[in-house]
């Protein structure tokens, strides 16, 4: 019995060493992400997800994921039932 239990104590002493050093290299990250939506007259509400952004209703939004800035602008018509395409901004 006093064996299994030395086996067993050295087991989780190697598996405790491994998780340390594994943490070390590579320690976890935190991913924040900001979301904002704008309200829209014509068509759906524009929602966007980046590193910081920033809505106004019946306008639509900016943001900024991966250092870059990107629009999301409200439908300027009736009857444009999608939200129009991203468009990428000046850095």
């Amino acid at each position: 019995m006093k064996k299994l239990s030395s086996i067993s104590l050295y087991a989780f002493g190697l598996a405790l060493v491994f998780t340390s050093a594994l943490l070390l290299t590579q320690p976890p990250t935190t991913a924040l992400a900001a979301g904002c939506y704008a309200l829209c007259r014509y068509g759906d509400a524009v929602h966007v997800e980046g590193d910081t952004c920033s809505c106004t209703d019946n306008v639509g939004c900016t943001f900024t994921k991966d250092g870059k800035k990107y629009s999301a602008p409200c439908a300027k018509r009736v009857g444009y039932e999608e939200t129009p395409g991203l468009e990428e901004g000046g850095s």
